[in-house]
């Protein structure tokens, strides 16, 4: 009851409204098309599709400025937002009230964001090449896009951790686990408890890794380093410099969350809108400051638009917990008592 009072009281609920159904794009539509985000304004050029194409589908790009999604916002630091939906149903978003996302994360202070980007770039210059995720996630940037954390092992059975905290300071790569931990405190403060209890009760069934335990070598079976040097719920961090996405949807286990961070600036309480993060199923757009936090439902369909200014160079973050990583990426481990008993009353 206290969660949900203090998101009666903090967060604004939001929807699209009814004059504007039309702009709800059909499931079949996002699907068959290569549908991206235009979230450039007056002085940047319209997206263009690229030069060397090889996903097979139609080129769809919806424009910010056109008008072709609803942006829902507050310009009221203090409140945050909240995806409207009836009782029992799974959010497609929570965004953060921006006060929130900068003092849990200590974003306020230009010496910290400061620190976090260089780390970042410490990961991105160690990163062999960039991540690829297939023709239905494509990422377009001139950058690198890397993926940091607990992995499914692509060849065999398991999960391990990805090379970066051996090629980085030990230094680096503890700081951005301690920057994840701060924002896994926003998501327990905000993430409604039926969210948070699935993650509680996977991991008394599954011993499964999360980001930092790499840190101390751990292993399935092996020692475990102590809970406060790793993160509770997510394995990975994923994040990449003036990217956007085509619409896609994550195999992720939990509610993910993402961040947008510019360099060399103080944030302010009402800085400049960066970036959009969209769901064009739901036909919305909620707007991106530097330091936004963002709790989304990755099962929803959802797409980064471009910057809103090309002369801002933005790092996107996203950190999340993969459904293999969950299962350890093993089929054969023997199920325990608890979950033999449910898949038999599921086979009822």
């Amino acid at each position: 009851m206290k969660k949900r009072q203090k998101q009666d009281e903090q967060l604004l609920n939001v929807c699209l409204p009814t004059p504007l159904h039309h702009l709800a794009v059909d499931r079949s539509v996002i699907a068959s098309n290569t549908l991206v985000i235009d979230g450039g304004g007056d002085n940047n050029e319209q997206l263009t599709p690229p030069s060397l194409d090889d996903s097979g589908f139609p080129w769809l790009c919806l424009r910010i400025q056109n008008g072709d999604l609803h942006i829902v916002d507050t310009h009221n630091p203090d409140f945050g937002l909240c995806h409207s939906v009836p009782a029992g149903c799974h959010r497609a978003f929570l965004r953060l009230p921006r006060t929130v996302s900068l003092s849990i994360s200590r974003m306020e202070s230009v010496e910290e964001t400061s620190r976090f980007i260089t780390c970042l770039d410490q990961l991105e210059a160690v990163q062999q090449s960039t991540i690829a995720r297939g023709s239905r996630r494509m990422i377009y940037s001139d950058y690198k896009y890397c993926c940091v954390g607990q992995q499914p092992s692509r060849s065999k059975r398991g999960v391990h951790p990805t090379y970066h905290h051996d090629k980085v300071s030990r230094d680096a790569y503890r700081h951005i686990v301690d920057v994840m931990k701060r924002y896994e405190s926003a998501y327990f403060a905000f993430c409604d408890t039926n969210e948070i209890r699935r993650i509680t009760k996977a991991r008394l069934s599954v011993p499964f890794p999360t980001m930092g335990m790499e840190l101390a070598g751990h292993h399935i079976g092996g020692m475990q380093i102590p809970h406060a040097d790793c993160c509770e719920v997510f394995g990975a961090m994923a994040f990449g410099k003036n990217l956007h996405l085509r619409c896609h949807v994550d195999d992720d286990f939990t509610h993910s969350i993402v961040a947008v961070h510019v360099g060399g600036i103080k944030y302010q309480r009402n800085d400049a809108i960066v970036v959009y993060f969209c769901f064009p199923r739901l036909g919305l757009a909620v707007p991106l400051r530097p330091g936004d936090a963002l709790i989304f439902n990755p099962r929803e369909e959802h797409a980064l638009s471009s910057r809103c200014d090309k002369k801002t160079i933005v790092y996107t973050i996203s950190f999340y917990l993969k459904t293999a990583v969950v299962g350890l990426n093993d089929n054969k481990i023997k199920m325990a008592r608890d979950q033999e008993m449910l898949l038999k009353e599921l086979g009822e």
